[in-house]
C-alpha cells in the first residue's frame, strides 16, 4: 500500500465514520522545532504536523486514524529529510470493557538528493481493556520493508493508561520488533513513561522519558521532554492550546555519545470531543500514543 492510498483510505474511513457516529473525537498539531546538536556545531530546524481521530459506534465499533509528518531541515544542507507516518485501526469493545481490534501503518523517511527512500507497512491485531480510570492494548502484527527473502520483522507491545486523579494522568507504552532470518535475530526495544498534571483549567503540565535499545549491540536513544500548554479558548473564543517543551535526546553507540537539545513550539486544535492539553508533536505525546514499531517511535519520541 503506497502513501496516496494510506491517506485515501484515512480520509473515507474517518469520513466514513462522522456521517453516522455516536462519538467523534481528535485533536491537531502545528508544530516547530530548533535542536542544538551538541559537539557537531549545527542545528536541526522541524516542522511538523500530527492528527489523530477517533470515531465510536452505539454498537461498539470504534474507527481510528492517525498521521505524523516531518520536514527536518538541517542548517548550510540544502537537502531536507522527511517522514511520514499514517495509520488506521478499528475494533469493536464488548460489554464489560474488553476490546479487539486490528490495525493497518505505514511508515517513510526519505532524502532525495542522497538518493534514499525507505517505506516500511506494518499490520497487526490489538486486545484491551478499558474502565473508568485504567485504558490497557496490547498488540501484536509484523513489518514489511523489502526486507531479503527469509527475513521476518515481528512486532508487538503494550500502552497503558491511568487516570490518577481528575487532573492527574499516567501513561507507558512498550514497543519490541524483532528481526530474524530464522537462526539469527535482532530486538529493537522502545518504551516510555509520560505524566499529564492540570494545574486549573487552562494550564497543564506534561512530561515525558522514552527510550529505544538495540539489544546486544550496546546501541541507545534516550529522550526526555518537559513542557506546558496553555488553553487559548477563552482568549481567542477558538478551541485551541498553545505549548512550549524543552527536550533533550542523548544518543550512545558503545563509547561514544551524541546530544540534542530542542525547544518545541505546537499550536493543539482539538476536535469533537477531543483534548487538546498534550500536543502531538511532544514526548508525552509520544508515549501515549506511540507508533507500531520500535523504529517509527524512536523517530517520533525523538523529533
Amino acid at each position: 500500500m503506497n502513501g496516496k492510498t494510506m491517506m485515501m483510505a484515512t480520509v473515507v474511513a474517518s469520513l466514513t465514520g462522522m456521517a453516522a457516529a455516536q462519538e467523534f473525537s481528535g485533536a491537531a498539531s502545528l508544530g516547530y522545532s530548533r535542536s542544538n546538536v551538541e559537539d557537531l556545531n549545527t542545528a536541526l530546524s522541524v516542522f511538523s504536523l500530527d492528527g489523530k481521530f477517533d470515531v465510536k459506534y452505539d454498537t461498539g465499533l470504534r474507527l481510528g486514524a492517525d498521521f505524523s509528518l516531518n520536514g527536518i531541515d538541517e542548517d548550510d544542507v540544502a537537502e531536507n529529510v522527511r517522514t511520514s507516518s499514517l495509520g488506521i485501526d478499528g475494533g469493536f469493545r464488548f460489554d464489560g470493557g474488553f476490546n479487539v481490534g486490528a490495525y493497518l501503518e505505514q511508515s517513510s523517511i526519505s532524502a532525495d538528493d542522497f538518493g534514499f527512500d525507505l517505506t516500511a507497512n506494518s499490520a497487526g491485531l490489538t486486545a484491551g481493556y478499558a474502565a473508568d480510570a485504567l485504558t490497557l492494548t496490547g498488540f501484536v502484527g509484523a513489518t514489511d520493508a523489502d526486507l531479503p527473502p527469509g527475513v521476518d520483522l515481528t512486532d508487538y507491545g503494550v500502552i497503558a493508561g491511568y487516570q490518577a486523579a481528575p487532573n492527574l494522568l499516567l501513561a507507558g507504552s512498550y514497543v519490541q520488533s524483532d528481526l530474524s532470518d530464522g537462526t539469527t535475530s535482532i530486538s529493537l526495544h522502545a518504551f516510555g513513561i509520560a505524566g499529564v498534571y492540570g494545574i486549573n483549567d487552562e494550564l497543564t503540565l506534561f512530561g515525558g522519558l522514552g527510550q529505544t535499545k538495540l539489544a546486544d549491540y550496546d546501541v541507545d536513544v534516550t529522550t526526555f521532554g518537559l513542557g506546558a500548554s496553555l488553553d487559548m479558548t477563552r482568549a481567542t473564543n477558538f478551541a485551541s492550546t498553545v505549548s512550549l517543551e524543552l527536550a533533550r535526546s542523548n544518543g550512545e553507540v558503545q563509547n561514544s555519545s551524541l546530544n540534542l537539545d530542542t525547544v518545541r513550539l505546537g499550536v493543539t486544535i482539538p476536535l469533537g470531543g477531543g483534548s487538546a492539553k498534550v500536543p502531538l508533536n511532544s514526548v508525552a505525546g509520544s508515549v501515549m500514543n506511540p507508533r507500531h514499531n520500535a523504529v517509527s517511535s524512536l523517530v517520533l519520541s525523538t523529533f
